[in-house]
């Protein structure tokens, strides 16, 4: 893993161009360009710096969207012009949504989380400035989840309850993001009753496209394990809760099963995914139709990259019930994998997921392989293996596949062997976390490979891993 590269801090990066500027007398376009020549030349990373500063004619230097976040904030928060107040939010979510770095400074500059928060609820009334609002803040906090208060948790969820689709949409939006890369917030608001609030929703606006991703979006967020400020998190308890409080699965498939909408099909599989947490509710989601379900979408849309990899990775998850895995089998989705496999070998995501799949309904089943090879599965293994040679998550799957297609099947050596896969999961071991799958899969085609014997219960230490 590479370390991180130097950086500094947004004053220093204006010191420098006000100096170009003055002992240089560089324009002020050139003195910025100037600055971030010299800044790059010495390795320093200028992602989280903000570089389009505007320069007046005395030499003093400001950021726009530092410069119109203190102008709203400057504003009564109870009596205002809405029409004004309406433009200067465009400008700030325009400024925000540049990047995070923009965002960062309005939020060391100025209150103006605290600010928007003010008039959310001053604005109540004014469904027009409070859909700007709204919107201004979820561009505002995108990356920024620490500046969530506990009030305005509440105010969200309030919000959330809203008759008008719009303001709906974007208070759970607002939750979503509220919840990424935050555990604390998560389980706030699943104390607080977001998860059954977040079925009512879809409930309610399950004609609503939009609402619908949102929403799927907002489900995924709190199964999510990505706060590294946390020793454990609470991905799978609340998973649990929304597959059997929120009656998620019943819900979501039954949404599913009514629409065409290739982005509303690929949120909701990609949701499913990460609700099949335990070996019932595996078993359920082929109960409900789901398996059927997906292997129509699949087939029609064999084209679509993003829902045939969210169809996959499902039915990869599901496959993990040894009674799925079966049904899975016997329907047509081996043959559609390894087609979906071919029209889209550059996709790195969708080979992975499918050499993954693969892998899973090959283990421990001599039928499924039997039906995977006949289906030329190992070829289109070998073949991503061939067009991502530089892919962890390709490769560690990949061998893991070609491992369970021979261990119970020791005549698929040859086939496989004779399409080159020898010399494919050799250059596999020098992939990054890739070497103890790799030497395995050799080691099972009965190629020759170097095992190492860590330890041989002697007194002394144990051998490093090469």
């Amino acid at each position: 893993m590479s370390l991180p590269g130097k950086r500094i801090v947004q004053s220093t990066f204006d010191e420098v161009v006000r100096e170009n500027i003055e002992d240089l007398e560089l324009e002020p376009q050139e003195a910025v360009a100037d600055a971030i020549e010299q800044f790059k030349a010495q390795g320093i990373e200028l992602n989280n710096i903000v570089t389009d500063l505007e320069i007046t004619d005395d030499g003093s230097s400001w950021h726009p969207v530092v410069k119109f976040a203190e102008k709203l904030c400057s504003h009564d928060k109870e009596n205002f012009d809405s029409a004004a107040i309406k433009a200067l939010l465009d400008k700030i979510q325009t400024e925000c949504d540049k990047s995070l770095a923009h965002r960062v400074l309005a939020a060391k500059s100025t209150p103006l989380f605290a600010t928007l928060i003010a008039f959310a609820k001053s604005a109540s009334g004014n469904a027009d400035l409070s859909v700007t609002v709204l919107q201004t803040l979820s561009s505002f906090i995108n990356g920024q989840p620490d500046l969530v208060t506990a009030d305005a948790m509440k105010l969200f969820l309030e919000i959330s309850e809203s008759e008008s689709p719009l303001l709906c949409l974007y208070a759970v939006r607002l939750i979503k993001l509220s919840c990424v890369m935050h555990e604390e917030n998560r389980q706030t608001f699943v104390a607080s009753g977001l998860v059954p609030q977040l079925a009512s929703i879809l409930t309610a606006h399950k004609d609503n496209c939009d609402i619908i991703k949102e929403v799927c979006q907002a489900f995924r967020s709190l199964t999510l394990d990505d706060d590294p400020r946390v020793p454990f998190c609470k991905a799978h308890d609340h998973a649990k809760m929304i597959v059997l409080e929120a009656e998620a699965l019943e819900l979501l498939l039954d949404i599913a099963k009514s629409y065409d909408d290739d982005v509303v099909l690929a949120e909701i599989f990609a949701t499913l995914g990460k609700l099949a947490v335990r070996n019932e509710f595996c078993q359920r989601i082929v109960d409900l139709g789901g398996l059927d379900l997906m292997l129509i979408v699949l087939h029609n849309n064999v084209k679509n990259k993003v829902i045939v990899t969210n169809i996959i990775g499902v039915l990869k998850v599901i496959a993990g019930n040894d009674d799925v895995k079966v049904a899975v089998t016997k329907s047509d989705a081996p043959g559609i994998i390894v087609e979906a496999m071919d029209h889209h070998q550059q996709s790195e995501a969708l080979c992975a997921n499918s050499c993954a799949c693969l892998a899973t309904i090959s283990l421990r089943n001599p039928h499924n392989v039997k039906r995977i090879m006949e289906c030329h599965g190992h070829t289109a293994v070998l073949q991503c293996m061939k067009v991502h040679p530089n892919s962890t998550k390709v490769q560690k799957q990949a061998c893991l596949a070609i491992r369970n297609l021979i261990a119970r099947a020791r005549e698929n050596c040859d086939a496989i062997l004779a399409l080159g896969a020898e010399e494919l999961v050799n250059q596999a071991m020098y992939v990054p976390e890739c070497r103890d799958e790799a030497k395995a899969a050799l080691r099972d085609l009965g190629c020759k490979v170097e095992l190492t014997e860590r330890w041989k219960g002697e007194k002394g230490e144990i051998l490093k891993r090469d």
